[in-house]
């Protein structure tokens, strides 16, 4: 298959703590962790087996509308 049907999250209070562990153990960076629109600290990485994880820190609880905007803003910008 060339990839995986699944994808592993774990929602934890240092996000960047447990993304050096995940690196330091040989998981290869998908995403890059960071700041994302919905509020959180954000990442994928692929560990030495092909598994995919998740890795986010809740930094602002934000509701649907803040959301909403928020996303707007990032997928609606014109580039000059």
């Amino acid at each position: 298959m060339k990839g995986t049907s699944v994808t592993l999250h774990l929602q934890v209070p240092d996000a960047e703590l447990v993304w050096r562990q995940a690196l330091h153990a040989g998981a290869l960076p998908v995403i890059p962790l960071a700041e994302q629109f919905w509020g959180e600290l954000y990442g994928r990485l692929k560990d030495p087996f092909g598994h995919e994880w998740t890795i986010a820190q809740s930094l602002n609880l934000l509701g649907s509308t803040e959301v909403q905007e928020a996303a707007a803003a990032v997928f609606n910008k014109k580039e000059p």
